[in-house]
């Protein structure tokens, strides 16, 4: 028999009631204060990159001003939903059990659509986390425009910058170009249709009578580490004809090398693409990264400012030249040719060289046009034309290699000019000269 008096038992209650309370009020003064006091630490794990801006919500600051106010909610709402099912019928074990469960299951898919609902309401949201890219273009984005410029873009159910999807089984007859890159090859700053792809695509098309797909898997901010994964994972089901490379970012210094942003565990890796499709898990991981780094953050500060000699290239010099090896060697194993680009660079800019001292080494484009020479491989140079005749036109203005709608056309229809001259596309029907191309409408 209890030998608790009913009164004791009754104070205890209020008492646990009361000291609940109080801890679920200053629960809710904390979470809703927090963003206002938030240290981030986003130095620690990239010098530049979409994720870290302060118009991402995956940014230090903006995870916690959404982070935190949904975790206050969610805590509400499982305190509330535990207190009206002890008052529902008898209580067991196994009853209780199930009940939290229910709850807290109910709390935190309540919690995720929260999450996801304020990130949708006015973010910038071109870009998603991944863990292996480690972040890439959101899929179905149609005529797309936020904060970082007014050209509207267009992403497949893949997240390729294409009005197309990819169609399985394949056509008869269609010609196929994989193309892999970063900012400049997706075509930042300009519309869909103004991207040099999306010229290569029309012009082989109009000059061969023939379907041609272009597939740009490139992304801004992404090195060929990412390109490889992208091949590994869609090149073999895309079967291309021709498969493009055109990345600047390997050399580019930062706090930390590509290869060691990925786990080398699998199992770790496959949970993590499990975790990552969560917002709210996104949210928390950014807000717990800061917590755990915010004892380290004045050293990587320290580090933070140019001409620093303690940061690293993204992709080692030997690793490049593995890439080169690699992204050829995928095209040999699928019957398909190869094109490497060095992209033009803006380098009569104004202030371009503390630019240079941290995203440029001449020595990866010099070693670019060797590894072509040496392999036979095409290697198409825009660098030195886009200088031979130059004009600011050509590039957005004030940007070091992003060129603009009027260069990236004359990128698109020397490439075709390329594809052709090589007979590339052998089995077109009446190949079309550029003027009689010109001509005929689009």
């Amino acid at each position: 028999m209890n030998s608790t008096p009913p009164t004791d038992r009754a104070r205890v209650r209020r008492l646990v009631i009361v000291v609940l309370a109080v801890a679920l009020g200053m629960f809710n003064a904390y979470a809703l204060t927090r963003p206002l006091w938030h240290q981030p630490a986003d130095v620690l794990e990239w010098r530049k990159g979409p994720l870290i801006k302060d118009y991402s919500p995956y940014a230090s600051a903006n995870s916690a001003r959404i982070f935190w106010p949904v975790a206050a909610g969610m805590v509400d709402a499982y305190v509330v939903l535990m207190v009206l099912a002890r008052r529902r019928g008898r209580r067991s074990v196994g009853r209780d059990l199930a009940t939290s469960t229910a709850a807290l299951l109910l709390v935190l898919g309540a919690g995720e659509l929260a999450s996801r609902g304020v990130i949708h309401r006015g973010w910038y949201l071109q870009y998603r986390p991944e863990p292996e890219l480690y972040w890439y273009n959101r899929p179905h984005l149609t005529d797309h425009v936020d904060v970082t410029d007014d050209a509207p873009r267009t992403t497949n159910s893949q997240g390729f910058r294409m009005t197309r999807e990819i169609e399985d089984p394949r056509p008869d007859g269609q010609y196929r170009v994989m193309a892999f890159g970063d900012s400049s090859t997706f075509g930042l700053g300009v519309p869909d249709r103004d991207t040099y792809l999306a010229v290569l695509e029309r012009h082989l098309g109009a000059r061969t009578d023939r379907d041609v797909l272009v597939v740009n898997t490139a992304c801004p901010g992404h090195t060929s580490a990412q390109g490889r994964v992208l091949a590994e994972r869609h090149a073999a089901d895309v079967r291309p004809d021709l498969i493009v490379w055109a990345y600047n970012n390997d050399p580019c210094l930062d706090t930390v090398q590509d290869r060691d942003r990925v786990s080398s565990d699998p199992t770790v890796l496959a949970l993590q693409r499990v975790l990552y499709r969560s917002d709210l898990y996104l949210l928390f991981r950014r807000v717990l990264l800061d917590a755990v780094y915010a004892g380290r953050l004045a050293h990587y500060r320290s580090k933070f400012p140019a001409r620093q000699s303690d940061w690293v290239r993204r992709i080692p010099f030997d690793d490049f030249q593995g890439y080169l090896g690699y992204f050829a060697d995928t095209a040999d194993g699928l019957g398909a040719e190869i094109l490497y680009i060095r992209m033009p660079l803006n380098r009569p800019m104004v202030d371009v060289e503390p630019l240079f001292e941290t995203s440029f080494d001449d020595g990866y484009r010099d070693h670019l046009e060797a590894f072509c020479t040496r392999e036979d491989r095409v290697l198409v140079d825009f660098e030195h034309p886009f200088l031979d005749s130059y004009r600011p036109e050509l590039f957005l203005p004030g940007h070091l290699f992003h060129p603009s709608s009027t260069g990236h056309g004359i990128i698109g229809e020397t490439l075709a000019d390329e594809v052709l001259a090589r007979g590339w596309m052998t089995g077109a029907e009446g190949v079309q000269s550029a003027s009689a191309a010109q001509r005929k409408p689009e």
